[in-house]
């Protein structure tokens, strides 16, 4: 395969992705939203690094980049990109704040035993279950909605390396 003409934004989604593995093991809350900033910040720089500085490499990447960026900021199609990437990235860079659902989650077990309080607390603390408290993708998962913007950021970049190839 050729080389990738978007190759500065596609080392930042490599770090992107790099940092969202250490959310599954992360138990600490204060280490865990802190990865969740960069990781989201790293999925909006993605797009900042592909419009300044890759985009610059050649006009068909410039018109591509362009066509594309009119594109993820309308069509519904793109909710990922213009809901969670950016608005996200937004509350957490004007605002320090974030949509993830503050505090522990309980969880309770479906297995048909009765959960007792002790057990609902011990799962709440092994940060199972990190939800999103509002917009399209709220009760989800953050890390499944992250999981999202990683596949959609790469579907993207292979689109703009196929129409500049």
């Amino acid at each position: 395969m050729a080389e990738s003409k978007v190759s500065h934004a596609r080392a930042a989604l490599a770090d992107a992705r790099h940092v969202r593995a250490k959310l599954e093991d992360e138990l600490d809350l204060r280490e865990w939203r802190l990865l969740w900033v960069l990781t989201l910040t790293l999925l909006r720089v993605v797009g900042h690094v592909l419009d300044k500085v890759d985009a610059k490499s050649s006009a068909d990447v410039r018109t591509v980049v362009s066509r594309l960026y009119a594109e993820w900021k309308k069509a519904p199609a793109h909710v990922v990109f213009h809901a969670f990437i950016k608005a996200e990235r937004d509350l957490i860079l004007k605002e320090y704040r974030t949509s993830l659902v503050d505090g522990p989650v309980f969880i309770v077990p479906t297995d048909g035993d009765v959960a007792d309080l002790d057990q609902m607390f011990d799962l709440a603390d092994e940060n199972l279950f990190r939800p999103l408290s509002d917009g399209p993708f709220a009760g989800e998962d953050g890390r499944d909605v992250l999981d999202q913007a990683l596949e959609w950021w790469e579907t993207q970049l292979d689109r703009i390396d196929m129409e500049t190839s």
